[in-house]
């Protein structure tokens, strides 16, 4: 379908989408569907692209139009990632935790999708952008939330090579618990270096708090150092559903 809002923009069309991949897709390309939307004068919106109903992207803009800088944002985009690790504590297998959650329907059908970290490297990609940072997908530092021999062993289901890995997640896992720490998958965005990939939060870090399924997002400026966290479901067809209105809604006036 992304294919096509280039031809839908030429024939007057807005567009609203949840879908990541134009966001994400080279920038050249990206910034010319916004430009043409722009010069027709046509909505092109794709708040539920990062953060599904949280105004993620709205409230990026809104700090950007009133002359703040982006200098940061640190920001936990999966919430099938952050269900794992926030209920990770050893005594259940990682795996067993991942087949729960596939089973739970947090997955995708594939749950390789979802550790190799590529959805949240999609969304650090239209988040660094909409700060204004102009950055390609592949000059992104992503690091999966699984050892890389995981993905390039193809023998026996995934799930079933993840408790295989039980000592890759217990290490990491120990190596936080003993600071004081948690296990979280972040993204984190500076005017410099787009990365993702496993953290240890501290608990003076806001995402250190973000528990289950939730998603949370910290945007740090020059004149909000501290930073603006927003914080709830971001995912789940209900939620991206609302989000998808609103932006419908929003096209429509």
């Amino acid at each position: 379908m992304a294919s096509l809002y280039r031809e839908l923009l030429d024939n007057g069309v807005s567009i609203v989408t949840c879908n990541k991949i134009a966001p994400s897709s080279p920038l050249t390309a990206w910034d010319a569907l916004k430009e043409t939307a722009k010069s027709k004068s046509l909505s092109l919106l794709y708040e539920t692209t990062a953060g599904a109903a949280l105004p993620v992207i709205a409230t990026i803009d809104r700090l950007i139009e009133s002359g703040e800088t982006v200098t940061e944002v640190q920001a936990i985009l999966s919430g099938t990632l952050n269900y794992l690790f926030s209920n990770y504590d050893g005594t259940k297998p990682f795996g067993i935790l991942l087949r729960e959650a596939k089973e739970l329907g947090y997955t995708e059908p594939d749950p390789s999708i979802d550790l190799s970290g590529v959805d949240v490297l999609r969304k650090c990609t239209i988040i660094a952008r909409e700060c204004g940072f102009k950055v390609e997908q592949k000059e992104i530092e992503s690091t999966p939330a699984a050892p890389s021999g995981i993905f390039e062993d193809e023998s026996g289901a995934f799930i079933e090579r993840i408790m295989k890995a039980e000592e890759y997640y217990a290490q990491l896992y120990n190596e936080a618990s003993r600071q004081g720490k948690k296990l979280r998958y972040t993204a984190k965005i500076t005017p410099y270096k787009c990365s993702t990939g496993v953290e240890q939060l501290s608990p003076d870090n806001p995402l250190y708090h973000v528990e289950g399924t939730n998603n949370s997002v910290t945007v740090r400026t020059n004149n909000y150092p501290m930073g603006i966290t927003i914080t709830g479901a971001g995912a789940g067809a209900r939620v991206t559903a609302g989000g998808v209105l609103n932006d419908i809604l929003k096209a429509s006036l």
